[in-house]
């Protein structure tokens, strides 16, 4: 009996070692840079806003924003994330090179808890997802919350 309970506990490792050998390994995400509201300062995020949140993915010497697959993209905060409505290549920094903008429904996001912030508070944004070789990528910016009105 002590041989057959050691036999399957061996068998059992063995397993265990192969699935966890086998498990795909997170790739970590390569920083980029991205501006919410471009041309913005602070960058004022209206709570009661039925429009939409420009984000804009910035060209550096590291990265070209025109590789992006925006189907990928999501702008997350502590809730959840939501997928941009659309996309566009621009220069939006005026720097010569191309960069992305894509525009998310600004009720949305307020939807993943922002509602909660009081004016005047800070929350940090996170955009993710990958570039067209399926490389993972990560960008942060931080909006100031207001709810003056609707715009």
């Amino acid at each position: 009996m002590k041989k057959v309970t050691f036999s399957l506990m061996v068998i059992a490792l063995t397993v265990a070692l192969a699935i966890s050998v086998a498990a795909p390994v997170s790739a970590q995400a390569m920083g980029i840079y991205i501006d919410i509201k471009p041309g913005s300062d602070p960058n004022a995020l209206n709570v009661k806003s039925k429009g939409v949140l420009p984000v804009a993915i910035l060209t550096t010497d590291t990265f070209d924003a025109s590789t992006v697959d925006p189907e990928t993209m999501e702008l997350c905060y502590t809730d959840g994330c939501v997928n941009p409505l659309r996309w566009a290549l621009e220069d939006v920094d005026g720097d010569g090179d191309i960069d992305m903008v894509l525009k998310f429904k600004t009720q949305e996001i307020v939807a993943q808890n922002l509602s909660t912030l009081d004016p005047g508070d800070v929350a940090t944004l996170e955009l993710e997802g990958e570039d067209t070789d399926e490389h993972p990528i990560r960008g942060f910016d931080n909006v100031i919350i207001t709810s003056v009105g609707y715009t």
